[in-house]
């Protein structure tokens, strides 16, 4: 298959992920997100090797009017599909009209079948078509920043009360970017996996992440420590285009009431107003996750459905380590935490 660049004046395109004129579109979209930024498509390219293209639509004078990045992705028992993107919750296609977006979804299919049948995978909405298969994966919370949002009074009574008790314990949040910062999240990271049963992420994919991502300054990690400075919490967030995400978080479970998290994430939303930015997007949750979906509308967060689509047989896979299977819960929660590691750096790229 073909994912080099193809030049065409106007119609259907496969574009490099580098190309100037997606990141152009990509980069004035008002929808586009931390995951459209092409620094997230290098941490997932230089970790797992992904070979990848941007399918675009162009005006007559080759701009693109609509377009999303796929990577292909090899799964075992399932051959290639392309995905976009994997490990990411929420990356719809960008499209300067609804129009637009009818066009792409359509010329896609015709690529998609010209090409052998692979399966294409969104982690967002395409335009209503009779082979398009769409579920729903969850929900989202997204909070929208601004004056008001930083006041404590706002918050839900129970929420506001755990904020106040971390001050009262002396809990400090501090922000960071550096190798030490991403070591003391990791180790926290990989703790809480442990605990939950699943595959943590492989150390390279987050130094990719640093390198590509946390460095030239589109995220940082938020860390709260104790007053010693021993870690309790941490989280990874990413940042782009008046829009904050929550990627990945961590915390010790021995020391919750102490109530890190809650001090983690009103320092973000703190940070978020005063920096500018217009939305925090918490990520993604299960329908069934009763517990984080409540801590996230804690925060006064609205709860939208998340859907993903598919073109091609079969159903969109929700991505990430828990959907390997639970057969691995129980033997990854009674081995030592180098199980857990090991496990992730073998399996963890089938899981997107």
């Amino acid at each position: 298959m073909d994912l080099k660049s193809a030049p065409v004046a106007e119609g259907f395109a496969k574009l490099s992920l580098e190309d100037e004129r997606w990141l152009s579109f990509a980069g004035s979209a008002p929808d586009a997100t931390p995951f459209h930024h092409p620094a997230w498509l290098r941490a997932l390219t230089s970790t797992y090797r992904y070979r990848g293209l941007v399918a675009a639509q162009l005006d007559h004078a080759g701009r693109v009017t609509a377009g999303l990045p796929l990577l292909s992705v090899r799964r075992p028992l399932a051959g290639t599909v392309y995905v976009s993107l994997p490990f990411t919750d929420h990356v719809p296609p960008l499209a300067c009209s609804a129009e637009a977006l009818v066009t792409l979804t359509d010329a896609l299919e015709r690529w998609r079948q010209e090409q052998g049948g692979p399966g294409v995978e969104v982690r967002g909405s395409l335009a209503a078509m009779a082979s398009l298969i769409t579920v729903d994966a969850g929900v989202r919370h997204v909070l929208t920043l601004g004056a008001e949002t930083a006041e404590l009074r706002r918050l839900k009574p129970s929420v506001a009360r755990h904020v106040k008790a971390a001050e009262r314990a002396r809990v400090q949040v501090r922000f960071g970017r550096s190798s030490g910062d991403l070591a003391t999240f990791y180790r926290l990271h990989l703790q809480t996996r442990r605990r939950l049963g699943v595959p943590v992420q492989p150390w390279r994919f987050m130094r990719a992440i640093q390198e590509h991502v946390l460095e030239p300054g589109l995220g940082y990690l938020a860390l709260a420590e104790n007053a010693d400075g021993a870690p309790l919490a941490a989280a990874l967030f990413l940042a782009h285009n008046g829009t904050i995400v929550y990627k990945y978080g961590a915390s010790d479970a021995s020391q919750w009431h102490l109530k890190p998290n809650h001090l983690l994430f009103w320092r973000v939303i703190e940070r978020g107003c005063a920096d500018g930015f217009r939305l925090l997007d918490f990520g993604r949750s299960d329908a069934e996750s009763q517990g984080l979906r409540q801590f996230k509308a804690g925060w006064g967060a609205v709860e939208v459905p998340l859907h993903y689509a598919r073109l091609g047989r079969g159903r969109p896979a929700a991505g990430g380590a828990g959907h390997l299977g639970n057969a691995l819960q129980v033997v990854i929660q009674r081995s030592p935490a180098f199980v857990c590691r090991a496990v992730g750096e073998l399996l963890y790229r089938y899981a997107a």
